[in-house]
């Protein structure tokens, strides 16, 4: 308990840090703290940790994205944003005095929690589904399972800098797996398989690596699902899950598949109340990074909108009409 407890503190000083001053350590850096603390959880089978480990790791990465970006939260959000941070302080002051024994093991009181969910479902209401991501709110990984339909899984994806790990999640089930493919070797297998596609070279092999290290591991379990979502990395980001091999077809032909940037945000869709069919059908392909993207959006029998032309306001435009 004694080390957990050692490695949250660490992880919780790096990540309040910032990442240039956390990195500032010669030879290790805070993508090391999380590597290392999931290592531990998993190795005690502990995946709910694991989950949380994974989660707040894809948050201070999209987060590290936006400091590093010209992208500002709009005017009206920020009061919201303030008064999340100042609850969230408060419960994380908390829950570390009772984490690490400090004031006779306070517990967390159930106000704090109340005030902190109250200020996240207010800083959704200008923010949407940005709250999710922006925030480190992660779900309980229980809470995430009851919600899964049957049949469905999620894979979640953390790449270290040594080891790539990742959680399966069902209803009823978790696993996980160690992928021996580290950051480094990833991104530049990554960048091999983007520049094959820009140039419409054969991706036969290069699919065939990512389907064994990624999909073999749970090649008995996807058998039985009937949809896959994928928690996304940002060292996988632009590995085309389903055309990736699987038994003798690709893995769309076997089931459906969607995208999540994290737990919370999959687990507020599946919550939301069924949409109705949709009545209009667009297509939008902005980017030239994708060489079939515009053929594609052409073949669907729809409006279709390439390049600097697939702007947000046809979408608005559409929806409103």
């Amino acid at each position: 308990a004694d080390t957990y407890a050692h490695w949250e503190l660490a992880l919780d000083i790096a990540e309040s840090l910032g990442r240039g001053r956390a990195n500032a350590t010669a030879g290790t850096n805070r993508d090391d703290l999380y590597e290392d603390l999931l290592k531990l959880y998993l190795t005690e089978q502990q995946h709910a940790k694991a989950h949380q480990v994974m989660e707040r790791f894809r948050t201070r990465a999209f987060m590290d994205l936006l400091e590093s970006s010209d992208f500002e939260v709009a005017e009206k959000a920020k009061p919201f944003l303030s008064r999340f941070q100042s609850a969230k302080d408060l419960l994380l002051k908390e829950s570390r005095k009772l984490r690490y024994g400090s004031e006779a093991r306070a517990t967390v009181s159930l106000e704090l929690r109340a005030a902190y969910n109250q200020a996240f479902d207010d800083l959704q209401k200008p923010l949407g589904s940005l709250a999710l991501m922006i925030t480190s709110f992660e779900i309980e990984l229980d809470k995430l399972r009851e919600t899964l339909p049957e049949n469905s899984a999620a894979l979640s994806f953390f790449v270290g800098r040594h080891v790539c790990y990742a959680l399966w999640i069902q209803r009823d089930q978790v696993a996980h797996v160690a992928i021996p493919i580290g950051k480094q070797e990833a991104q530049s297998r990554i960048k091999q398989l983007r520049e094959r596609l820009q140039s419409f070279a054969p991706l036969g092999e290069d699919l065939r690596f990512w389907s064994e290290l990624l999909l073999s591991p749970f090649a008995a379990k996807l058998q039985e699902a009937s949809h896959l979502v994928i928690l996304e990395s940002a060292e996988l980001t632009y590995i085309p899950f389903a055309a990736l091999p699987f038994g003798e077809q690709q893995l769309v032909d076997q089931m459906s598949l969607s995208l999540s940037p994290n737990g919370s945000f999959l687990y507020a869709q599946l919550r939301k109340e069924v949409t109705k069919k949709p009545r209009t059908l667009l297509a939008l392909s902005p980017s030239d990074d994708l060489p079939f993207a515009h053929l594609q959006a052409q073949t669907l029998g729809a409006p279709a909108y390439i390049g600097q032309s697939a702007e947000e306001s046809r979408v608005v435009e559409a929806k409103d009409s």
